[in-house]
């Protein structure tokens, strides 16, 4: 119930059940966190309660630390994305997933930092994703960099080889 009501939006419900249970776990302090991170108006209440389940003495997964990385993202705080990022296996014994990675990829191509992204996509030890490709590609609109924009485009097409999307977008890069 308390995931439900935090993934449909019912913050305050979900809230209110989350402050009901005596013993919180794991399953409890993500689905809440999870809720914040996706909300519309309140993500740094997901850092607020991430900072309050470690004080509990409940270790993260890596569901709840790309939770929290999403709220840095919606929030603008890419700094403490990369923070977390490197915290997944530095504090917390966990390998950084394909979410971890995208979700930073998203941050750092939302902040400018295109270098960066692009960076990091090459480090990955997976593929990136069409998602990453067009992430990277739409950064690229907003910081024109169009030999960037070029090879973003270009891994897009060959992962959506039916999309005209990559080429209206990077027309846009070239404008």
């Amino acid at each position: 119930l308390l995931s439900g009501n935090s993934q449909l939006g019912r913050i305050e419900e979900a809230r209110a059940m989350f402050d009901s249970i005596p013993c919180r776990d794991l399953v409890a302090w993500t689905a809440m966190i999870v809720g914040y991170a996706q909300s519309q108006r309140i993500h740094d209440l997901a850092l607020d309660l991430f900072h309050a389940m470690l004080v509990e003495g409940v270790k993260p997964d890596g569901s709840t630390l790309a939770s929290v990385m999403l709220a840095c993202n919606h929030i603008g705080l890419v700094e403490s994305a990369r923070g977390f990022f490197l915290s997944i296996a530095g504090d917390f014994g966990l390998d950084p997933g394909k979410e971890h990675y995208s979700c930073l990829v998203d941050s750092l191509s939302r902040a400018g930092q295109l270098r960066d992204a692009q960076d990091l996509m090459d480090s990955m030890p997976f593929l990136p994703s069409r998602l990453d490709w067009r992430t990277l590609l739409g950064a690229c609109k907003s910081q024109p960099d169009l030999a960037m924009g070029a090879r973003a485009a270009e891994n897009v097409v060959s992962l959506e080889p039916r999309s005209g999307a990559p080429y209206v977008i990077l027309s846009s890069v070239i404008a």
